[in-house]
């Protein structure tokens, strides 16, 4: 195998040289550039790459964190595109292919407004298209928190062991005329079979079942573990 040299705008590599300055390119080397041997699987380094690509979720789901998570949704989204050795002749030059970094996402949550939830849960779907969103639930993950860890992408939606869960019927405040209060009902009741749909999509839970939980109006909790059984999550860590 040959020795080669990653130049700092990592789209080439050159024969391994004593150069300050790329003789292929023209790249000036930064100290981190050293002599290694390409290996199916590796990925070029890009000045993202020293940035995270977590996002948290850490309280009420409410419309000022729903746009900064919508918004680093689409920004790591944007960002996530590698190039990764597909194989490596005999000379040792390699064949690149593309490849996607995950996106993060960590989340613990009471629940908050269904709109705002709706949002993050559309993006995610979009941006799963493109890069895997790995969700991690930690403290408590209720409500509206439920459909967006189970909406990360499968094999990879974890919760912390002392993680709490929580379902409940859809809840929301009228006040106004009796005609508003018949139009706010009536979109709520949407709201609500929505949320239940998409559940159902996502885990191991009928809608059967979903309905006879919301049918209690009351509050059920849940552990890890028996979250990890309704196919909400994938693993208990």
């Amino acid at each position: 195998m040959i020795k080669k040299l990653k130049c700092k705008n990592h789209k080439h590599t050159t024969k391994e040289h004593n150069d300050e300055v790329c003789p292929d390119c023209g790249e000036v080397h930064d100290d981190e550039d050293e002599g290694y041997t390409f290996t199916p699987g590796d990925k070029t380094r890009t000045p993202d790459d020293k940035q995270l690509r977590t996002l948290g979720l850490y309280g009420e789901v409410n419309e000022s964190r729903a746009s900064e998570i919508v918004a680093g949704l689409i920004h790591f989204r944007d960002t996530a595109k590698r190039q990764q050795v597909v194989s490596v002749d005999k000379d040792g030059e390699p064949t690149f292919g593309d490849t996607y970094e995950p996106i993060e996402f960590v989340l613990s949550t009471p629940g908050g407004s269904a709109v705002d939830m709706m949002s993050i849960y559309d993006v995610m779907r979009q941006v799963q298209k493109t890069c895997e969103v790995h969700t991690f639930g930690i403290g408590r993950v209720m409500s509206a928190g439920i459909l967006l860890i189970a909406a990360g992408t499968k094999g990879q939606r974890r919760a912390g062991k002392h993680c709490r869960f929580m379902l409940h019927n859809h809840q929301s405040g009228f006040s106004g005329n009796l005609d508003d209060l018949s139009t706010m009902y009536d979109e709520v009741m949407r709201m609500q079979e929505a949320y239940t749909d998409e559940l159902v999509s996502l885990s191991k839970l009928s809608k059967k079942r979903l309905q006879a939980i919301m049918k209690t109006k009351t509050d059920f909790y849940f552990s890890a573990e028996e979250a990890k059984k309704f196919g909400l999550i994938d693993e208990v860590v």
